[in-house]
């Protein structure tokens, strides 16, 4: 199973103003609790090792983080977001990172995921993909015929299936790969790493999807969110 996980929650949520503009997005109030503390709440019995990127309202986050059991704070404000994997103290983690991100609903066998990473040809990364749903955007995940290599990304080509926000990453492998000056700048994204790989053949989209998953950008679909859990 993981030792680490890693939550990505440094956006502005400009989407979901005005609430946004006095609390961070993962501190949306979500059901009883938050965004945030909904899915630490699904992997901190599991996995010891969990942190989160910070940025807008960092300090509020960052306290916040701390409170409900975080035990790694990346401050990456103005940083691109894939920064961490190359400059934070996870850049020298050699196993597996389940990465997620703090705005998604999920439920899913975190340790299936796990085997399934472990089990490829090239451990890098690897994305955990959904079906599209209505109003949520994604990037469009294209495979080759018959394999779960993928050779595009696509927010315009549609196909069946389109990336989560989930992924799994081995920071020290995928490091080696992406050698590269661009790969060291401050807005350095994982468009631009999943971009490398897939020209190298060593991006993977799991074969495994969520039980249950959705995606909050806005406060409507905070609301939606809620009312499916309830459902």
């Amino acid at each position: 199973m993981f030792n680490y996980a890693l939550i990505m929650a440094a956006g502005r949520g400009e989407r979901m103003m005005p609430l946004t503009e006095k609390v961070p997005k993962p501190m949306a109030p979500f059901l009883s609790t938050t965004l945030l503390s909904n899915g630490y709440s699904k992997i901190h019995d599991s996995i010891p090792n969990i942190g989160i990127t910070v940025g807008h309202h960092a300090p509020l986050l960052a306290k916040y983080s701390i409170e409900i059991g975080l035990s790694t704070i990346i401050n990456s404000s103005h940083k691109g977001n894939a920064w961490w994997l190359f400059n934070s103290i996870y850049k020298s983690i050699n196993e597996p990172v389940l990465v997620l991100t703090a705005d998604n609903i999920t439920k899913i066998n975190y340790k299936r995921i796990y085997d399934e990473f472990i089990s490829l040809e090239d451990q890098l990364c690897m994305l955990v993909g959904v079906r599209p749903i209505n109003g949520i955007e994604g990037d469009y995940i294209h495979t080759f015929n018959q394999s779960n290599k993928i050779k595009d990304l696509s927010r315009s080509v549609k196909s069946s299936i389109y990336a989560s926000g989930i992924q799994v990453v081995n920071p020290v492998h995928i490091i080696r790969a992406c050698d590269s000056e661009i790969f060291r700048k401050d807005d350095v994204s994982f468009n631009s790493v999943w971009s490398n790989l897939i020209l190298i053949d060593k991006l993977y989209k799991s074969n495994i999807m969520p039980d249950t998953w959705y995606s909050v950008d806005t406060l409507d679909q905070l609301e939606r969110a809620e009312e499916i859990l309830r459902e």
